[in-house]
């Protein structure tokens, strides 16, 4: 997107750390309540601040964003600071000679002022000069640090624990800290689709309501969707199919430089999209949260999955078999889809929503049957075969892309089925849905919430009000199947029903629970004629009470 200058303020958390979003998915603005999400002046006074991100993050225009106005408010003190690049570099002499030997470090160096050196594409640089962190930290050792601070911008993948060392054990642990450059909020990406021309309330709207919000928090899958919106005037209609585009995005290398020079890697996007879809298959499916790459088995977590065993064997990507080696594990944990985890040498996903989309998309790729994929999300021990708590997500992807999961799972656990896209699911798997829902509520065996709540829209079809009037209207059924097919008529806009509804809510021997949401629902669906009956009614029941 660097063809559009947009008025983003980006934001940091600490290395590892959970960051705020709202309830959409969005990154939260800094808060008293949001103590993990910072802006860069709240985290400038560290002497050595290593800024770590997601390749096409959007880092570089962040750190020459923050050298300009750091160099204006230091003309000002008497100070200086300055921005070196070190993706142009392929020596250790050429190195040396753009940070320790170029004018303004030299006048600090004579000097007594403050330099505030800024240092992008560290892992650019480590490409061709392979020994550059010892490089950096044997070179420091020369300087005062009272008098300089660094700032290092370097993939999160590709970050040297070794600089970190030496770093630290030259200023000191307190004086050196870790940032990871967060997702957009949601300011941001409606600034991106007003600048594109585009009207950004509908374009949201289309986001959020194919849940892909985590595609437009990230620059590059933002440039893509915001491309796509300009082509079709829409979005790809399945979220399937949106996160097979933006994994792939995230899998190719947009770093012009990198293009320019032809480091880009071994492997082809496709490739680093099917090796991550086989590290996302190993995480989902033995329930891991992290990938451990580092060499000392030893010190990785219980919960992390060992890089090293997942090696071996092919795999397939455009019709072309290869062979899977570190290599090419390493870079796909080196692109978009991954982000630190706490630990030097620890991965994992930079959100959920990708392990899990390519996790079922991995099963599918290898044509994985019935049978198979139910014995990797269903209790082992359960005869009913009901579904993993923690494989909701990934089973929600798998009924939208094997629509034979969808009817084994709706006989088993049809409340998991409300996570599945509305747009992979048709009008009959809609009403069959609907059925099986009501009927578990009716038996008593499933409790309302009101996550739920937020999903009945996808049960909307045009035989719905059929299915939910006896529910609605028979006294004889409990209270909470009611309630439940009240709200899914409120929630689906079902206004054949407006009638029986006021008359619930009209009627004094109804439970009141149950008045209740007939009333709100009427508010909500009824045309005037019929919320006005309602109204009327009350006001002449409180004229009664007066009297």
């Amino acid at each position: 997107m660097s063809d559009f200058i947009y008025k983003w303020e980006r934001y940091w958390c600490p290395k590892g750390a959970t960051y705020q979003t709202d309830g959409l998915g969005y990154s939260s603005a800094p808060s008293r309540y949001n103590a993990n999400t910072l802006a860069f002046d709240q985290i400038a006074e560290a002497r050595c601040l290593i800024l770590l991100g997601e390749p096409g993050m959007g880092k570089s225009f962040v750190l020459e964003d923050e050298q300009r106005n750091a160099e204006m408010v230091a003309r000002a003190k008497g100070d200086a600071a300055n921005l070196v690049d070190l993706r142009q570099y392929g020596t250790g002499d050429e190195v040396r000679q753009a940070l320790f030997r170029n004018p303004c470090f030299l006048r600090w160096d004579s000097g007594e002022h403050h330099l505030e050196t800024y240092i992008d594409s560290l892992d650019e640089c480590r490409l061709r000069v392979e020994t550059v962190a010892s490089l950096l930290v044997d070179e420091l050792k020369n300087y005062l640090a009272e008098r300089l601070s660094l700032r290092l911008a370097c993939r999160t993948a590709d970050w040297s624990y070794l600089l970190e060392r030496g770093l630290r054990k030259q200023w000191g642990e307190n004086a050196v800290k870790v940032y990871e450059l967060i997702p957009l909020t949601r300011e941001d990406v409606a600034e991106a689709a007003r600048v594109n021309s585009l009207d950004a309330d509908r374009f949201l709207r289309d986001v959020e309501s194919r849940s892909v919000v985590p595609l437009a928090t990230r620059p590059t899958t933002l440039r893509m969707l915001l491309r796509i919106y300009k082509r079709e005037g829409t979005l790809p209609a399945t979220q399937a199919e949106l996160y097979r585009q933006g994994c792939l995005e995230l899998c190719a290398e947009t770093n012009e430089s990198r293009l320019d020079s032809g480091r880009t890697g071994a492997y082809t996007a496709e490739q680093r999209m099917i090796v991550a879809a086989r590290i996302a298959a190993a995480m989902m499916f033995s329930q891991r949260a992290a990938v451990w790459k580092g060499a000392n088995r030893s010190s990785a977590e219980s919960e992390d999955v060992i890089l090293s065993e997942l090696r071996g064997g092919r795999e397939t990507a455009q019709g072309e078999h290869f062979s899977v080696s570190d290599a090419a594990l390493r870079e796909a944990l080196g692109t978009g889809l991954f982000a630190a985890r706490t630990g030097a040498d620890r991965m994992g996903w930079a959100h959920a929503t990708y392990g899990e989309f390519l996790a079922t998309w991995y099963l599918v790729e290898h044509g994985v049957t019935l049978e198979q994929a139910m014995s990797l999300i269903a209790h082992p021990d359960d005869p009913e075969q009901k579904i993993v708590p923690q494989m909701y997500e990934t089973v929600a992807w798998l009924a939208a892309m094997m629509p034979e999961v969808f009817g084994r799972v709706l006989q088993t656990d049809p409340k998991v089925l409300l996570r599945v896209d509305e747009a992979a699911v048709g009008s009959a798997d809609r009403a069959a849905l609907t059925v099986a829902l009501l009927n578990m509520y009716d038996e008593g065996s499933v409790h309302d919430d009101w996550e739920s709540h937020a999903q009945y829209r996808k049960l909307s079809h045009p035989a719905l009000h059929s299915q939910l009037e006896p529910f609605v209207r028979d006294k004889g059924k409990n209270i909470i199947v009611r309630r439940v097919a009240i709200e899914i008529a409120e929630v689906c806009k079902v206004g054949e029903l407006q009638g029986d509804l006021a008359d619930i809510a009209l009627d004094a021997n109804e439970p009141l629970a149950v008045r209740v949401s007939a009333a709100g629902a009427v508010s909500e669906i009824g045309n005037s004629a019929t919320r006005g009956t309602i109204n009327l009614t009350s006001r002449t029941d409180r004229t009664d009470e007066r009297k």
